[in-house]
C-alpha cells in the first residue's frame, strides 16, 4: 500500500479523539471519517475538520478512502465493530479490551488471516522504551529468572466519571481489570510469559455501578514466577499504576511506563533517561500520547511494508485470557487456568 493512508474512526469519546489527534500528526496518513452516534463536539478536534460524519459503523468501513479502522467505541462493542471492518477488508486497530472472550477474538483473528487482513490491540505501552527495553533483557534471560510480578494500580474515578458514560457502568468489559488494569495485565503477561493458574476475588466498593470497581488475583505463571494484581478505581485520589518485577539477579519497578527504580547487578545496564509520560491516576485526559504515537508509527510502516505491525491479535490473547480467567474465579471461588485461543 502507498500513498496517503485513510483512518477510519468509530468512536469519538476520550480514547477516539486522542487516536485522531495522533493520526493527524504523523506525516502520510489522514483521518478520513468518523462515526458517532451523535454530531455533539464533532468538528471541534484537531484532526477530523475535513472527515466525513456517519452516524452507523457500518457506513463507514465501506468508504474507499478508509484503509485502517480504528475501533474506539464502547467496550462492548469492540469485537463487532472490529469484524465488520475485517468483512469489509480494512485493517483494524481496536482498543482495549479487543474482546469480552478468548472465543470471540479467536473468531476475529481467525477472519482476519482469511481476508488478508491485520488486526492490531491498541497495547502502546509495548511500544515505548522502558518496557521494551525490559522486555528485551527478561526474554534474553540476562534478568535470570523471573520470582515475582506485582501490579497495583490504585486509581480513582469518581461516580461522574460513570455517570457521563453509562456503558462504564453497566458494560461487564468495563470493570477496573479491563478498562483501567489493561495496560498493566498486559506489560506483565508479556515479561512473564503465560499465566498457568488463577484465584482471584471482586467487588463494587465504592461507586453505584454494576460491574466490579476492585479486584485483586494471585497469579502463578508456567515458568513458576509467582504475581498479584489489584486494580481499582475506587481509592482517592489515585496513584500512578506501579509494575514490581522481581528476578534471581535483582528488582525493578516500572511507574506507569517509565522504569522508576533499577536495583539489579551492575552489569546489566538500566534503560535509557526517558522523561515520565501522563498519568491517569486521576484523570483518564491526562494519559500520555507517546506510546499511541509509536503504536501509530509501527503500524503505519507495517501497511506500507507488507509486515505484521508489532502488537498483533494473538498479543492480545493472553491478556484477554488472563482477565477471563480472573473474573470466573471470582465468580466462583475456584483456581482457573486462562484458555488462550489465539495463535500465531
Amino acid at each position: 500500500m502507498g500513498g496517503l493512508i485513510g483512518v477510519g474512526i468509530i468512536g469519538m469519546g476520550a480514547i477516539g479523539r486522542t487516536h485522531a489527534r495522533v493520526v493527524d500528526s504523523i506525516p502520510g496518513a489522514r483521518v478520513t471519517a468518523v462515526a458517532t452516534s451523535g454530531k455533539a463536539g464533532f468538528g471541534h478536534v484537531e484532526g477530523v475538520d475535513d472527515t466525513v460524519w456517519h452516524g452507523a459503523a457500518e457506513s463507514l468501513v465501506s468508504r474507499p478512502d478508509v484503509d485502517i479502522v480504528a475501533v474506539c467505541s464502547p467496550s462492548a462493542e469492540h469485537a463487532r465493530h472490529a469484524m465488520l471492518a475485517v468483512e469489509a477488508g480494512r485493517h483494524v486497530v481496536v482498543e482495549k479490551p479487543p474482546a469480552g472472550t478468548g472465543a470471540e477474538l479467536g473468531r476475529l483473528a481467525d477472519r482476519a488471516r482469511d481476508r488478508g487482513v491485520q488486526v492490531s490491540v491498541v497495547s502502546q505501552l509495548r511500544l515505548l522504551p522502558h518496557p521494551r527495553h525490559v522486555a528485551a533483557l527478561l526474554h534474553s534471560g540476562r534478568l535470570g529468572r523471573p520470582l515475582l510480578g506485582e501490579i497495583r494500580l490504585h486509581w480513582h474515578r469518581a461516580q461522574s466519571y460513570y455517570d457521563a458514560a453509562p456503558w462504564r457502568s453497566s458494560d461487564p468489559h468495563a470493570g477496573s481489570l479491563p478498562n483501567q488494569g489493561w495496560h498493566a495485565l498486559d506489560l506483565v503477561s508479556w515479561f512473564f510469559g503465560p499465566v498457568e493458574s488463577v484465584c482471584a476475588m471482586s467487588a463494587t466498593l465504592a461507586h453505584r455501578i454494576e460491574v466490579e470497581d476492585t479486584t485483586c488475583a494471585s497469579l502463578r505463571f508456567r515458568n513458576g514466577a509467582l504475581g498479584s494484581v489489584v486494580t481499582t478505581t475506587a481509592t482517592p485520589p489515585g496513584r500512578p499504576s506501579t509494575i514490581a518485577l522481581f528476578t534471581e539477579l535483582g528488582s525493578l519497578t516500572i511507574r506507569d511506563s517509565t522504569v522508576g527504580r533499577w536495583d539489579v547487578r551492575d552489569d546489566i545496564p538500566p534503560p535509557p533517561a526517558e522523561a515520565e509520560t501522563g498519568s491517569g491516576a486521576a484523570d483518564p485526559a491526562l494519559i500520555g500520547t507517546a506510546g499511541h504515537r509509536a503504536y501509530w508509527c509501527d503500524l503505519f510502516d507495517a501497511v506500507h511494508s507488507g509486515r505484521a505491525p508489532t502488537v498483533t491479535a494473538a498479543d492480545g490473547a493472553a491478556t484477554v485470557a488472563l482477565i477471563e480467567a480472573i473474573y470466573e474465579s471470582a465468580r466462583t471461588g475456584a483456581a482457573v487456568t486462562p484458555r488462550q485461543e489465539v495463535t500465531r
